[in-house]
């Protein structure tokens, strides 16, 4: 019994090792494929809201900071580390707030919520040759943040 004990706490630690925050894949995928990683500060993302359709530009005002990590023409192997760290995000962490597949494009949006508000959106779009992921930081209401889970407003975003 005390073996299974150690056993099942050792599983345990070694779980919660391999989950990873955002940044911790964007330093993974940039030091590993050369990925575009661009910040974007409170002020650079209000200039672009303001050419975001009316019912969108609200959702903005919140949000503190994003990162925007490209992989563009990435080889087999490259697109799949992509993927693979994405994969690591602590599940725990951050819930499937919505998934679009079609032909060979996928996107999925994940979301880290704290009661009513998204305080950290991560949308995730991959096709056959570009990866690319926006995170953003923030305080979204979770009534705002449902008006980017439609596929042509994310792809607009993307």
């Amino acid at each position: 019994m005390k073996k299974l004990f150690v056993f099942a706490l050792a599983a345990m630690f070694s779980i919660a090792g391999f989950a990873k925050n955002t940044q911790d894949v964007i330093n993974d995928i940039r030091q590993a494929t050369n990925a575009q990683v661009l910040t974007l500060s409170k002020d650079l993302i209000q200039v672009q809201a303001k050419n975001l359709p009316e019912d969108l530009k609200g959702i903005f005002d919140n949000i503190e900071e994003g990162t925007i990590v490209v992989l563009s023409e990435g080889s087999d192997e490259q697109i799949k580390f992509f993927n693979d760290k994405l994969g690591e995000l602590d599940a725990k962490e951050y819930k499937t707030m919505a998934t679009f597949n079609d032909d060979s494009e996928n996107i999925k949006v994940l979301g880290k919520s704290d009661g009513d508000n998204v305080t950290e959106l991560v949308i995730i779009m991959t096709d056959d040759e570009t990866c690319a992921f926006i995170d953003v930081t923030g305080k979204i209401n979770k009534d705002n943040a449902s008006k980017l889970l439609d596929k042509d407003t994310l792809k607009s975003l993307m």
